[in-house]
């Protein structure tokens, strides 16, 4: 697959070459003493209020999440949680991921480029873009 960039300053597609942006690149993230393969995963699996479900499906795939959630019975964190949680937890696991030096070099090295991408939950380009300028800091500062 190509890498779509619709202008040199903006990247818009995080596939190819900027797969490493992407929620779904595989990465181990440890959240709240729980290890997953992704940021993606992690999120997901943080609606649940049952710390029991979220440990059985650390280790699952994103297929496996949507089906356990299409077949079972479980219990999502209350409606108020649900509202404030999505951007917070995105922000949070993506700083985590981007914890990783080699990471962290990459999406530096993304410049000043803006990076679109936005779900029905948060601006995951905006959460990166913040990210990238709090790694800068931290670059300039050591």
């Amino acid at each position: 697959m190509t890498t779509q960039i619709t202008n040199h300053n903006v990247i818009s597609d995080l596939n190819g070459i900027y797969s490493f942006l992407s929620d779904k690149y595989e990465s181990t993230i440890v959240y709240e003493g729980i290890e997953y393969p992704s940021v993606y995963n992690a999120y997901i699996i943080q609606f649940f209020n049952n710390i029991e479900d979220r440990k059985e499906l650390a280790n699952k795939t994103i297929d496996e999440i949507e089906n356990y959630i299409d077949n079972e019975t479980y219990e999502l964190r209350p409606n108020a949680e649900l509202y404030s949680l999505p951007r917070i937890i995105a922000k949070e696991l993506n700083a985590i991921k981007f914890s990783d030096p080699s990471l962290a070099k990459k999406l530096i090295e993304t410049s000043d480029t803006i990076i679109e991408s936005k779900n029905q939950y948060y601006d995951l380009g905006k959460i990166l873009m913040e990210i990238r300028e709090q790694l800068k800091e931290g670059f300039n500062h050591a």
